[in-house]
């Protein structure tokens, strides 16, 4: 992400057709740690996008 200015974010909490308990915790884990990143790498604008039931 060095020299971006921002990030879009959009992931899926499907696993396969369905929504899950196991589909939505990843989708978590995969949400912070791309922030994480974008923060470390100063990237100023995060916009975050996700379907409706993950958070």
């Amino acid at each position: 992400m060095d020299g971006a200015y921002g990030v879009f974010l959009m992931l899926t909490m499907m696993t396969d057709a369905h929504i899950t308990a196991e589909g939505i915790a990843a989708e978590e884990r995969r949400d912070k740690a791309v922030a994480e990143i974008a923060a470390e790498s100063g990237i100023e604008h995060l916009v975050w996008s996700t379907r409706t039931g993950s958070c």
